[in-house]
Parts: C-alpha cells; sequence; structure tokens
C-alpha cells in the first residue's frame, strides 16, 4: 500500500532540487570509490541517507561513473550536462535513484509498523499506516531524490522506538532501533537533532515519575541517563558509521554545517516566498506554518484529528476508547508535532516541506481519534452501530486514499478542498515545482522542430530540461531592456511561463507582456493553471525591448532597426564570410521592400571602406520581426574590430536614405551608427 502509488509513474516530474541531489550522489559515489571520504560532504544539510539511496541509483544503471569522470562535479545542479557528455540519459539515472530510496524508506515504515502495533494495537497502527501511506503530501514528496521524505520518516520511527521500549517490556534494544532511526532522521536534514531534546525530555520525565512514586532521586537519575545514554551512543555511532566524511574530517563537516544553518535560519530563501497573496522576501511570518498544515491536510486527517480532540476534552468514553497506557504516547507525539512545528517557525527560512515530519504523527494521532471514535460506536452494541464503526473507519482509509488519486501522478498540487483545493491555495502559498512540466515537453516536442527548439523558461530550467532531448536548448531567462535581451527574444521559439515565477511576481517584464496574448498550450492541474507555453514566433517583442537601448533606431514611421549582431569572435586574415544579422520590426504596412546599406567606416586612414547591401521585406503582421544576414568577407589583417558600420534604410520611392532616430536619445542622421551596442 506503501509503495503503490510511489513507485507509479516516476517519470512525470521533475523538481528543480533533485538535480542537486543526483548531482550530490554522483560525487557521494564518486568520492567512495575513489576513498576520498572528504567528499562524501557535499551540504549542509546534510542529505547522506538521500545520497546513499543516489549512489545506489548509480551502481544499478551506471556503476562505471566513477571511472568516466576524473573527480567531482563542481556544478552538481548540471549534472545531466555530465551525464549527456558521456551518452547518458539523466532521467533513468534519478528515477532509479528514487526507487532505492522508497524501498528504504519501505523497510523504515516496516519496522515502524511493528514498533507501533505493539504500542497502539493492531486496528490503529493499520489505519495509521495506511493514512500514512495515501497522504497526498507524504506521497508527493516521498517520490522525490530530497531529503524531506526520508528525514520525516526516519524521526517517525525514532519517536516510536522510544514509545515502545516505554510500553514496556523494557527491552534496550527498541532504544537502540530508536538511536539508530534518529541517526538517520538528522543524518538526512540537520532539524533532526531536535529528536535529542524530545527524546531527553522524556527520560527526564521517567526520572521524575519513578521519584515521584518512591525511588530515590538519584537512581531515579542514573537510570534514565543509562536509558538516554544507550539511546544517544546507538544515535551516534550510526552518524559515524553512515558518514564517511566524519572518519577523515570532523571538524569541517561540523564547521560549514553549523555556518549554513544559522544564516539560512536568519536570513531566509534566496528567492521570494509567496504566502497569502504577498510575496516575501525572508521570513513570510509565524503563521506561515500552521496555515500551510491546515492546507496540506486531507478532510479525513483532520476529522479523525478532531475526534481525538473531542474525546480528551470531553471525556466522553475515554476510559474504554484510550487505555491508560496510551495517554503518554499521545502526549509525546502532540509535544514532538508542536515542538518541531514552533520551533521551524522561528527561522526566517520557510517552505510547506520543511514540516513535513509532524505528518506522519499528525496521521497517526487522526488513526487513534477515529479508531477511537469507531470503538464508541461500537461500545453502544445497537443493531446499527457496529456496521456504521466499521464503514466510518473504512471510508475514512479509502477517502485519504482518493484524496492522493485526485491529484496523481504529481501529488504535490493537492491542498485541502475544504479550504478551496489547489485553486484557492493559489492565493495563499507557492505552488509548482515543476509538475506539469512533463506536459509542456511533450506539447513543444509534437511541434515541427521541436526537438531542437530553443525554449525560455520563467522558472529553473533543468525541470523541463530533463523531458527535453539534448538537441533541445533549455534557458531561464527574465530579460532586460538592452540589446542581448532583444537578440535572446529574437533567437527563441517558445517562452515557458510558471505558476511560481508569477506568484512571486518574479520575471514580471515578459509574464506581465505575455499575459496579452493566447499561450498555445496550457497545463491545468486541479483547476489551476500552472504553465502557459507561449510561441515568440508569433508575438512582437515588448516595447521597452525595443526601444529601450541605444542600438535601437527609427528610420522614418515604418521601418525599425531594433538589434544587431556580429559574429562572437573573428581572427585577422580570417578568410570566411562574417555574417550581421539585422532585425528589423515594421510598425506599419510596408509599400514596398527596402534596401538596406551597411557602410563599414575604417578606424584607421590605411583601411579602405567598403558597402553591403541587403533587401529587407517586413512581416506582413505590424511589429513582427524581419532578419536579414548580411554576409561580409573581410580584407587580409583586418577583424571587425577595425571599422564602424552604418547602416542606411533606403527610400523605395526617392532611392534617397531614410533619415534614421536614435529612440533613446532622438538623435537624428542619414545613418545608424553602431558603436554602442556590444
Amino acid at each position: 500500500m506503501y509503495l503503490a502509488p510511489r513507485l507509479v509513474a516516476l517519470d512525470r516530474v521533475m523538481t528543480v532540487d533533485e538535480s542537486f541531489w543526483l548531482g550530490r550522489s554522483a560525487n557521494f559515489y564518486q568520492a567512495l570509490a575513489t576513498a576520498d571520504f572528504a567528499d562524501t560532504y557535499q551540504f549542509a544539510h546534510p542529505g547522506v541517507m538521500t545520497m546513499w539511496a543516489g549512489t545506489l541509483g548509480f551502481l544499478v544503471v551506471y556503476p562505471t561513473w566513477p571511472n568516466e569522470i576524473p573527480g567531482q562535479i563542481r556544478k552538481e545542479y548540471a549534472v545531466h550536462e555530465d551525464l549527456r557528455a558521456l551518452g547518458r540519459d539523466p532521467l533513468p539515472l534519478l528515477i532509479a535513484g528514487r526507487v532505492a530510496k522508497l524501498l528504504m524508506q519501505a523497510a523504515f515504515l516496516a519496522v515502524g509498523f511493528w514498533l507501533a502495533r505493539a504500542t497502539f494495537g493492531t486496528l490503529t497502527a493499520v489505519a495509521g499506516a495506511l493514512l500514512l501511506a495515501f497522504d497526498p503530501f507524504l506521497i508527493a514528496h516521498d517520490r522525490l531524490l530530497h531529503i524531506d521524505g526520508m528525514f520525516a520518516l526516519s524521526a517517525f520511527v525514532s519517536l516510536l522506538g522510544v514509545l515502545r521500549y516505554l510500553h514496556g517490556p523494557r527491552h534496550p534494544h527498541y532504544l537502540v532501533i530508536s538511536g539508530i532511526f534518529a541517526a538517520f532522521g538528522w543524518l538526512t536534514r540537520t532539524p533532526g537533532v531536535v529528536v535529542v531534546g524530545v527524546v531527553g525530555l522524556i527520560f527526564l520525565v521517567v526520572a521524575w515519575r519513578q521519584w515521584r512514586s518512591g525511588e530515590p532521586l538519584t537512581r531515579a537519575g542514573r537510570s534514565a541517563a543509562g536509558q538516554f545514554g544507550i539511546w544517544l551512543g546507538a544515535a551516534l555511532a550510526t552518524t559515524f558509521l553512515a558518514w564517511p566524511a566524519l572518519w577523515v574530517a570532523p571538524g569541517m563537516v561540523m564547521r560549514r554545517m553549523l555556518s549554513w544553518s544559522l544564516g539560512a535560519a536568519a536570513e531566509g530563501h534566496e528567492a521570494a516566498i509567496f504566502f497569502n497573496g504577498q510575496s516575501y522576501q525572508g521570513d513570510p511570518g509565524l503563521l506561515y506554518y500552521p496555515v500551510s498544515i491546515l492546507w496540506r491536510l486531507t478532510p479525513f486527517t483532520m476529522v479523525g484529528l478532531a475526534a481525538l480532540v473531542l474525546i480528551l476534552a470531553l471525556a466522553v468514553g475515554r476510559r474504554a476508547v484510550f487505555p491508560r497506557h496510551l495517554l503518554p504516547p499521545l502526549a509525546v507525539l502532540g509535544f514532538f508535532v508542536l515542538l518541531y512545528v514552533g520551533g521551524m517557525s522561528l527561522g526566517a527560512k520557510k517552505f510547506d516541506r520543511y514540516v513535513l515530519p509532524a505528518y506522519p504523527a499528525l496521521d497517526l494521532l487522526a488513526a487513534i481519534g477515529f479508531v477511537g471514535a469507531g470503538r464508541l460506536l461500537w461500545s453502544q452494541r445497537t443493531r446499527w452501530t457496529r456496521p456504521l464503526a466499521v464503514i466510518a473507519i473504512t471510508a475514512v482509509v479509502f477517502g485519504q486514499l482518493l484524496s492522493a488519486l485526485s491529484t496523481a501522478p504529481y501529488y504535490l498540487p493537492y491542498f485541502n478542498p475544504l479550504l478551496g483545493g489547489t485553486a484557492g491555495a493559489e492565493g495563499a502559498l507557492l505552488l509548482g515545482w515543476g509538475e506539469g512540466l512533463d506536459q509542456t515537453a511533450a506539447f513543444i516536442r509534437s511541434r515541427p522542430g521541436g526537438d531542437v527548439a530553443i525554449v525560455h523558461m520563467s522558472n529553473a530550467r533543468v525541470s523541463l530540461t530533463y523531458f527535453m532531448p539534448e538537441s533541445a536548448t533549455v534557458v531561464t531567462s527574465a530579460y532586460q531592456t538592452d540589446m542581448a535581451s532583444m537578440l535572446e527574444w529574437v533567437q527563441a521559439d517558445y517562452y515557458v511561463a510558471y505558476v511560481s515565477q508569477w506568484q512571486r511576481g518574479s520575471f514580471s517584464r515578459p509574464l506581465d507582456y505575455l499575459s496579452q496574448f493566447q499561450p498555445v498550450h496550457t497545463v491545468r492541474l486541479g483547476g489551476t493553471t500552472f504553465a502557459r507555453t507561449y510561441d515568440l514566433n508569433a508575438i512582437p517583442p515588448p516595447p521597452e525591448m525595443v526601444n529601450g537601448h541605444p542600438c535601437s533606431f527609427t528610420f522614418g514611421d515604418d521601418v525599425q532597426l531594433v538589434a544587431y549582431q556580429d559574429q562572437p569572435t573573428i581572427d585577422a586574415g580570417d578568410a570566411n564570410p562574417h555574417t550581421f544579422s539585422f532585425h528589423f520590426v515594421s510598425s506599419a504596412s510596408v509599400r514596398a521592400a527596402y534596401e538596406v546599406r551597411v557602410d563599414f567606416l575604417p578606424r584607421s586612414p590605411a583601411i579602405e571602406p567598403f558597402s553591403r547591401s541587403v533587401t529587407l521585406r517586413p512581416d506582413a503582421t505590424p511589429g513582427m520581426l524581419s532578419q536579414i544576414e548580411l554576409p561580409v568577407e573581410l580584407p587580409g589583417k583586418r577583424t571587425i574590430k577595425s571599422y564602424i558600420p552604418l547602416v542606411s534604410v533606403i527610400d523605395p520611392v526617392s532611392g534617397q536614405p531614410i533619415t534614421a532616430t536614435q529612440v533613446v536619445s532622438g538623435v537624428t542622421g542619414n545613418h545608424a551608427v553602431l558603436t554602442r551596442c556590444a
């Protein structure tokens, strides 16, 4: 049940951060293979368990990687470029790492179920495991080669290990198991160290209760300290054994992790965060996580939690529903959720996934609530209450499953329908982490020339790159008002606008302008638009881009030179023709073709001037660009820097040059002088 929704259609989504973890996994594998153990430190998160999963993926799909790469790759997010250079498709490697991680997590869940069953009972453990297995927010993150899903499950199993130990009989091996999973948690994400505080507090309470029951304080304290020591010893031993960087450079590891973590907590994320209709550059506030949890929980988890609170608050059948031994585990799970969410709320850097460890605990608490309500109905012993109890419990589990399937195969766009679903969440939380871009890629590839298309994006390009062939070009582009941006627009075939960027207000220049035009393809998920694809070959460039740089010249009322591009380099004596690419825009219906003449004025009197001409036939659609190319073979031992290009547009009726006006200055003349356009 856990694996089924997670293993299907793993090739449908690619998130931005996974490119980093695939690259870090490649470096981790290379460091292990070369025994350069210090390089198993890749990042401060630190993501060790995720990199082990990624390494297993490499071992299955590309075991010879360390032999074909000379050392560590420095641009982890661009590992797809290194892989494609070696003739490898990065997507199967990513999927292999995901599968390895999911199998690891399935084993973790099996251990967790074994621990929970003895503590909470079979029915509650089954219901809790199924709620967890079908939780759409957990499914979404578990499927990724990332750190949050692994961290959430590891921390949860660690807590279950301590609870199983306290439930009795108190065998030390439960503490060892809990310590091992605690280490797995903080080896994946540093906030996992909060488990140390939770477990330490648990044993303080245990010692206090023993003292209250008549045991001497020193004996109770030593006993609790010994139990905590077993737990902590297992956790520290696991940490050391699982992370080779600690074998050779523990000081470096600790310094770098601490420095990065403190900076991230204080400064926030480098990109803006969208929350409750506003874009924040930094901390969105203390309400962020409580609100995000309400949006991410399913109605069925919320019903279970509400039932639990009501039963506890009203004491309705509490003794029958919650045996006395169940109250301490409830308190521990609730305390963990409050402590973790509260602690994370103090940091400036916030994403809804950062409190993912709260969700398994909330699912189990919800299971306790609705199973307790079912038992309460069952205890009435009437003709209809017992069938109703069975139906209610079954309906909650299937409702959780249907909630997840409603957003398959992506799962990330799931938001609580009681609050408005995905459409409502667009005004409350940041949407989009790459989901839907597989559909965008399929559309572009289906178009003529799609496999060699140049695609510009408003968000990180890697999410689309994995679904496009190597022959295509995908770049992130915000566009400015300079000539370089003008040339980018001219050369691109498509622009893909993504929901997270228009929510943030990022890249507003192209997004605001393009919103006036009809996209050629739209991806909608949950009734909300996630991606719009625009055909730039059919859209004029924005006016501020056309007019905002010093090499934009108008010739009369009809013709405007908006950009030119020569070859990047040309050596002295190069016999190959040098091509100037001019991009003209017609603002009105043109009567006839124009002659464009370029006079190459030498910078030295020792060099002869020369001229070249070409015919301009503007596009029939006003405002659209028309490109003309002007081959130039330079005299021997000369470079293009030896000349100043002067552009003239000849009136087809009079045969005379049309007055050229530099747009930004208003200066007029017979020529457009292209001296400041680099």
